[in-house]
């Protein structure tokens, strides 16, 4: 059993012939990373993730070959068959943003000798695009490989993981989601917790997966549930092509 930290999903329509894409114009890496959200359709709170080793990326959207291997990839837990994992394997991404909220709690130590303090808010999107038929498949293999690893799994850094369905709004033609919980045991007892979100969308021959995290450590209060993840899911499938 494995969390899924981050799924690759995209990519499925490099193969395309002229012919598939055609009533398809905008279903391409420019298409694709021009409806990516930004922190305008989120809010002020909301800023893009620069990305040093790739400013392109944080400034275009558009995923080049070398930002495709810096990019988190799905790991399929060993309960997942052999088609889902060579799926997963083999994807590639078109479109991406990571947009970070600014929380308002500090972050750090709050004074020397004491345990650092966390809280961390993200949302990645990931876009691809293929023909219909090509997405469908793509979307049902991954749908099945996530359902596979649900349940709780303890780790030998004492990390426990425990992933559970995700109820989600009807977006796009199907949707489908998870929930991963990551308790990781810190320094003077300090836990930390990471809470994912993870919802895949197949709208057409667009597939996107969307990821809202947050992250804390012991006494820090979440800011996000669920009705905020419905929001930003709603948004992305607005915008998409």
């Amino acid at each position: 059993m494995a969390v899924l930290l981050a799924l690759v999903l995209a990519g499925c329509g490099r193969g395309s012939t002229p012919a598939e894409q055609a009533d398809t114009e905008t279903a391409t890496p420019e298409g694709l990373a021009a409806a990516l959200v930004t922190p305008a359709d989120l809010g002020a709170d909301w800023s893009v993730t620069r990305m040093p080793d790739f400013p392109e990326l944080s400034d275009t959207g558009i995923v080049s070959d070398e930002a495709q291997r810096m990019l988190p990839r799905m790991e399929p837990c060993e309960e997942a068959g052999e088609e889902e994992q060579a799926v997963a394997d083999e994807l590639e991404w078109d479109a991406f943003h990571q947009l970070d909220l600014a929380t308002g709690t500090p972050t750090g130590s709050p004074s020397p000798g004491t345990p650092p303090v966390h809280h961390l808010v993200f949302a990645q999107e990931f876009l691809g695009s293929g023909t219909v038929e090509e997405t469908e498949a793509t979307y049902d293999a991954l749908v099945s490989g996530g359902d596979a690893c649900l349940g709780t799994e303890k780790t030998p850094d004492g990390e426990i993981v425990r992933t559970t369905g995700l109820t989600v709004p009807d977006l796009g033609d199907d949707s489908h989601g998870w929930r991963s919980v990551v308790t990781e045991p810190g320094p003077a007892g300090r836990t930390a917790t990471w809470d994912l979100r993870q919802v895949l969308v197949r709208d057409g021959g667009v597939l996107l997966m969307a990821q809202v995290a947050e992250i804390t450590t012991s006494g820090v209060d979440t800011v996000v549930d669920d009705a905020e993840v419905g929001s930003i899911l709603a948004t992305m499938v607005d915008k998409l092509p």
